[in-house]
């Protein structure tokens, strides 16, 4: 899905985007001739669309790389191995190698899901859930990690 994403994108973004029928019109402008500078604009601009119709493909390309490269890093946490740790002090997420520390007073709620289990800041549920904390993934240990966390997560009851 990712790499059908970035060649739409790529192509949207190289496309020349012009009727055929521009570019007759600028070569029949030139030939009726004119001023010198207006000649040589017009010059200017068909050379540049045709150099584009030229070179979309090879942009196409460019753009489908860069769109599949953010793609891909954008939606990593699906594809690479992550790990946790779980302590009394907080949560430890290991991702690409590189820790990520949050206390337990930094959460304020916990969501438990079918798959894992999210951590957020937010006392209630919020639209910004998924931006807010971290998604911890069960290991057929779903249970065992709920009661844990469940021990060590304080949920804040609001009044009302």
């Amino acid at each position: 899905m990712s790499i059908a994403i970035a060649l739409l994108l790529g192509y949207a973004m190289a496309y020349p985007n012009f009727p055929d029928s521009y570019i007759t019109d600028l070569e029949q402008k030139i030939e009726t001739g004119g001023a010198v500078e207006e000649v040589l604009a017009l010059q200017t601009q068909l050379d540049c669309l045709l150099r584009q119709q030229e070179f979309w493909p090879i942009q196409l390309l460019g753009w489908a790389g860069i769109s599949l490269a953010l793609l891909l890093a954008m939606t990593a946490t699906l594809y690479l191995p992550i790990r946790y740790r779980l302590d009394e002090k907080g949560v430890m997420v290991f991702f690409l190698g590189a820790p990520n520390f949050r206390r337990w007073s930094h959460y304020r709620n916990f969501y438990v899901h079918d798959t894992g289990i999210h951590l957020t800041t937010m006392p209630t549920p919020s639209a910004l859930d998924p931006f807010r904390g971290h998604y911890l993934r069960f290991d057929n240990n779903s249970e065992e990690v709920a009661a844990y966390i469940k021990a060590h997560i304080v949920v804040e009851k609001l009044p009302g």
